[in-house]
Parts: structure tokens; sequence; C-alpha cells
């Protein structure tokens, strides 16, 4: 597989630490928040730490791949064209921007999503045992 390099994998160990980190940290501190209140099993914190680290790391790399698609140009365009009211330079229409930013190949963020399909997974796995 052509995504499964060495490069991919260390990314993605990493961005699994940094997940299970999150969700170890929102597991403690909901822990020690609700522990005096009711008693709930130890898996439903850690249910609900892996889901808030899933849908953050999903999040940041859906807007990571489109922003890397270029599917921010739009609003760039509109914050370039409101500060030349203020200044006298001119703009290039949305075209010629367009064409000026030109179309080059970036690499999505997979290791990004894939951590955080790995955290929802882990956090329904966690939801059937509590």
């Amino acid at each position: 597989m052509k995504f499964l390099t060495r490069a991919f994998l260390f990314k993605l160990c990493i961005s699994l630490f940094l997940s299970v980190c999150l969700a170890a940290g929102i597991t403690f501190y909901e822990r020690s928040v609700f522990y005096a209140q009711e008693k709930i099993s130890v898996a439903r914190f850690w249910c609900d730490g892996c889901f808030i680290s899933a849908v953050l790391f999903i999040g940041c790399g859906t807007l990571i791949s489109i922003s890397k698609d270029g599917g921010f140009y739009s609003t760039r365009y509109a914050f370039l064209s409101l500060s030349s009211r203020f200044s006298q330079k001119k703009i290039p229409t949305y075209a010629e921007y367009l064409k000026s930013k030109g179309k080059t190949f970036q690499e999505p963020p997979l290791h990004l999503l894939a951590a955080g399909l790995i955290m929802l997974t882990a956090a329904f796995i966690l939801l059937i045992f509590s």
C-alpha cells in the first residue's frame, strides 16, 4: 500500500499517543468532578474521553484537508478585497486570484483521520461495555 510508509506510521503513532493522552486527561478530569455525585463505571468515562478526542482529531483532519485542497480560497479573497477598500491597492479578479494560486498537490493529513477513527472505534467498544 502506498500510504503505509514509515513516515505515515510515525505520524499515526504520534497522533494516537496525543489522542490517548487527551482522552486520559478528559477521563481523569471527568472522574474527579463527577466522582462524588454518582457512581458511573470507568468505561463510561473512557468512552467520553475517546469520543471527544475522536471528534477533535477527525474535525482537525477534515479542516486541514479542505484547506490544503483550496476550499478556503474564497474566504481569503473576500478578506483581500475587503482590505483593498481601505487601501488604494488594486486587487485581481477572483479568476486571476485562483490562477495565481495554482494547483499543487499536498498530501492530506490521513494520520489525523486514522487516529480519530481508531479513537471513535474505541469509544463505541467502550460504550458497549459500559
